[in-house]
């Protein structure tokens, strides 16, 4: 188990650092205890000092129901009535009071999530159960609605004694043998975050980098066949493939390795958990969130299931990559052929690429002549189609011994037959023999 979930805070005075913080926290939750209706809290600051860890700790220490949401559970008007707005008005079914955690509101898309945010605001105003925002930048445009309806709890950067002391309690629980030096290294280096240091921690060792690079097929077998955090974390310095391709062979194979649903549930879980830290890198351009989802994507699958798989396991390209790649050609075969045929039609390579169906009309009528008039080659034809090579060669000698056969039976030449094609761009016909 990650030792970031195994000593999530149950109460909120283990919340390390922010003190003074905590204490308006605890007033507040026993202000709701006492059924007085208080303003929701937006709690903002740096990544890794303990957010999040306000709500669980709540939950656990009044015994709340918690009900988790983020940014990308937040996508329009009606998704955030219906998620936000019941549980906002009404207890939950046992008549214990519902927290509402708005995860990373400040991640919200100007674009894609632009309902959310007015919406939310009216359940900030209303709502009678208790709610948490969570954000790191305060003044960011997106929730400038909603900064006047909340009451705004500002959390720092732990102090590195306080968060040496911590480390030093759980290594002693966790019998890890590990110099105060290396603690006092980690600490220097995450720079006042919590579950960095405390992932750290676990690995051990935070600079092991071996000389020799493994392939992709030895550092899947690493990540899911061990239950060792620090063998899991490290493949991700020694693996030779970039982080996002590597993330793909891991979702790709979870489930040939994984049996248990409880443990491929577990899995894809933390990696989703590592796909938002990645999606964050790229909106923001911080690259310290790096660390989250490398130990989620390598450590956080590999601690997902209870115990080894004992078994050989094939594992596989990703499909995703096959899927694009097709897609891929397929654009590049079409851009060919209508490049090909727009020398006898008219009108963008787009419209061609549109009247293909029509040709393959045409061909499925009369292939020889077809292929003759468009000028295609048989992988051409093939192509449009959607058959292989040997069927338009079948097809066409059908039609030659066809052909021969009816000039025997009747002595003449077959009568022409005209077809037109209307060119959508320039309302011409072409006439096809």
């Amino acid at each position: 188990m990650l030792l970031t979930e195994k000593y999530k805070p149950k109460s909120l005075t283990q919340i390390i650092g922010n003190d003074k913080e905590i204490k308006k926290i605890i007033m507040w939750a026993l202000d709701w205890q006492r059924g007085k209706v208080e303003k929701p809290l937006l709690i903002y600051g740096p990544t890794g000092v303990g957010k999040t860890s306000v709500a669980y700790a709540l939950k656990h220490q009044f015994d709340w129901e918690l009900l988790e949401l983020n940014a990308s559970d937040i996508r329009n008007k009606i998704n955030t009535e219906k998620t936000v707005g019941v549980a906002a008005e009404t207890m939950s079914l046992f008549g214990k009071t519902r927290l509402i955690l708005i995860d990373d509101v400040d991640k919200m898309s100007s674009t894609k999530d632009r309902g959310g945010t007015p919406v939310i605001s009216s359940f900030l105003k209303t709502s009678k159960q208790p709610i948490i925002l969570t954000a790191d930048d305060l003044w960011d445009k997106k929730i400038a609605s909603l900064r006047s309806l909340c009451g705004k709890i500002q959390f720092k950067k732990v102090n590195n004694s306080s968060i040496q002391k911590y480390l030093i309690s759980i290594a002693e629980k966790e019998n890890i043998n590990i110099s105060r030096e290396i603690i006092e290294e980690i600490v220097s280096i995450n720079s006042g975050d919590v579950r960095a240091s405390l992932n750290d921690l676990q690995a051990r060792n935070i600079s092991v980098f071996r000389d020799k690079q493994i392939n992709v097929f030895d550092a899947l077998r690493i990540v899911l066949k061990t239950t060792n955090f620090t063998e899991a974390r490290n493949v991700s310095f020694t693996v030779d493939l970039d982080h996002e391709m590597f993330k793909l062979w891991i979702d790709e194979n979870i489930p040939r390795e994984y049996e248990k649903a409880q443990d491929i549930a577990k899995a894809y879980n933390n990696l989703s958990r590592a796909d938002i830290f990645d999606g964050r890198i790229l909106k923001r351009q911080y690259w310290g969130f790096l660390r989250y989802s490398t130990d989620l994507m390598t450590a956080g699958v590999a601690l997902s299931k209870k115990e080894k798989y004992k078994k050989f396991t094939g594992y596989a390209f990703p499909s995703y990559i096959q899927k694009m790649g097709s897609s891929k050609t397929k654009r590049a075969t079409n851009k060919q052929i209508s490049l090909k045929l727009k020398k006898y039609l008219k009108g963008s390579t787009r419209k061609i690429e549109d009247s293909f169906e029509i040709i393959a009309s045409i061909l499925k009528k009369n292939m020889r002549e077809g292929i003759k008039f468009y000028r295609l080659d048989i992988s051409d034809a093939a192509y449009i189609l959607g058959v292989s090579e040997a069927q338009i060669k079948k097809i066409m000698k059908e039609e030659t011994q066809s052909e021969d056969q009816s000039i025997k039976i009747k002595k003449k030449q077959p009568t022409k037959e005209i077809v037109l094609i209307e060119d959508n761009t320039n309302n011409q016909l072409t006439q096809f023999f």
